[in-house]
């Protein structure tokens, strides 16, 4: 079997923050669009390193990433 090797040529370097108060709104539609969960159900049973997996592995065309790739 023969294993995937990421180069990181393709990826971009530049790093993204946010801010969960600022932007909770966004967030919550983003979860919801990507991932169909209704966080305000979920909070309280989710670890917050769960929630920051969530948040990082949204896609571009989730709410918050679209808001923070406009210029």
């Amino acid at each position: 079997m023969r294993k995937w090797r990421n180069d990181f040529k393709t990826s971009d370097s530049i790093e993204s923050w946010y801010d969960l108060e600022e932007d909770w709104s966004l967030i919550e539609a983003s979860l919801a669009k990507q991932y169909g969960i209704r966080i305000r159900k979920e909070i309280d049973s989710m670890d917050y390193a769960e929630l920051c997996n969530l948040i990082s592995g949204l896609m571009p065309d989730t709410p918050l990433r679209k808001h923070y790739s406009n210029p």
